[in-house]
């Protein structure tokens, strides 16, 4: 909400700089920027950047074609039976 209120856009980066995630506001902090639109796509791109690393780092299921044995248990497993 601005309440009618001018500022300069300096202010205004400085605002939004203050609302975003702590992680990408380091990394955008980092980069050279010269106006808001400049800084919101570079925000942009950093959190497009950590949800990709994010999805590569989850573990993976196990895959559909691959059999399992009833039965069957992984080899460390059968050294504490």
């Amino acid at each position: 909400m601005t309440c009618d209120l001018k500022e300069s856009e300096g202010q205004t980066v400085v605002r939004y700089l203050g609302r975003l995630n702590e992680a990408i506001r380091h990394v955008v902090e980092l980069q050279p920027y010269s106006s808001l639109d400049k800084v919101s796509s570079l925000a942009h791109k950093v959190e497009l950047q950590e949800k990709a690393k994010y999805k590569k780092d989850l573990p993976k299921s196990p895959k559909e074609d691959t059999p399992l044995t009833k039965g069957a248990y992984p080899s460390h497993y059968l050294t504490h039976l």
